[in-house]
């Protein structure tokens, strides 16, 4: 007897009264985050610049799923292409966004998308957190980035503006402990402790304390541990999600850090998970692209 396969599903937050049915609900998605990103054009033209570049980048993102979500209903190469390109073009934003923090004054750039052109301006007051170079560096990788990678793995957690002692500040030390995992430096164990036995017991959320742990167990190449790991964090994200964490859309349905854990798995040693994650779209992570 073949032994049931785990399945983790995705809490939708969604209010749907008539019970419309799935691909509906996707393609009506698809033209409500496609009209969010006509109005930040209007708005930038209105204003005449400079637009609200990480909310673009959450619209972006909305399409990414949805889109995402319709290819694993219906299939059609169409939709995996629209998905592809809007994650693309979400992450050109947010790095363009990040690069400022460490080259201030980062010349700007043409940008050109379906709905949207123009020049994107130099932020000039960069508001960039720890957890948004986490997750921007997460995309990288599972876009196969590797110069954005490389990149990102030179910036200091002073640089991202968390001031604080790094032994009772958990938003700095994320830096340091994702880099480390990242690169398999030596340091695993350290950082894995001190994640474990100081930051763990602190006053952070429920997602933050099982959602790093993938990532050690990618260092240390254990493979088991680290199907364990995804699934913890998974569902500890999902719990979260169904509450009240302060996380966008995107994010919640999307989690660029179990997208880059899982990616990366696959890129160094072939992993693939033995279960059922809706959080994780196997044609994403495994480069499946028609």
């Amino acid at each position: 007897m073949n032994k049931k396969i785990k399945h983790i599903k995705t809490h939708f937050s969604f209010y749907n009264p008539n019970n419309m049915p799935l691909p509906d609900i996707w393609r009506n998605g698809l033209v409500l985050a496609e009209g969010q990103l006509s109005n930040v054009q209007d708005a930038a033209e209105r204003n005449g610049m400079p637009w609200g570049l990480l909310s673009l980048s959450s619209e972006l993102r909305e399409v990414v799923y949805d889109a995402s979500e319709l290819y694993l209903l219906e299939g059609g190469k169409e939709y995996q292409q629209l998905s592809l390109a809007h994650l693309h073009s979400s992450f050109d934003v947010e790095y363009f966004y990040a690069k400022n923090q460490i080259i201030p004054n980062t010349a700007p750039i043409d940008f050109s998308y379906e709905y949207l052109s123009g020049v994107l301006p130099v932020p000039e007051k960069p508001e960039y957190g720890s957890m948004d170079w986490v997750d921007l560096i997460c995309d990288a990788i599972t876009l196969r980035e590797q110069a954005a990678v490389d990149f990102l793995l030179t910036y200091d957690n002073k640089v991202l503006g968390n001031s604080g002692d790094k032994r009772v500040d958990f938003l700095p030390f994320t830096v340091d402990y994702m880099k480390s995992m990242i690169t398999a430096d030596g340091n695993e164990d350290r950082y894995f402790e001190q994640y474990i036995k100081v930051h763990a017991p602190e006053q952070i959320s429920a997602r933050q304390k099982t959602i790093f742990k993938p990532w050690y167990y990618l260092a240390k190449q254990d493979e088991e541990g680290f199907e364990k790991a995804i699934i913890e964090a998974s569902q500890g994200h999902k719990k979260m999600v169904r509450g009240s964490y302060p996380i966008s859309a995107s994010q919640a349905m999307l989690p660029s850090i179990l997208l880059g854990a899982v990616s990366l798995a696959y890129d160094k040693y072939a992993w693939t998970l033995k279960h059922k994650n809706d959080y994780i779209p196997e044609w994403l992570v495994y480069r499946q692209y028609e």
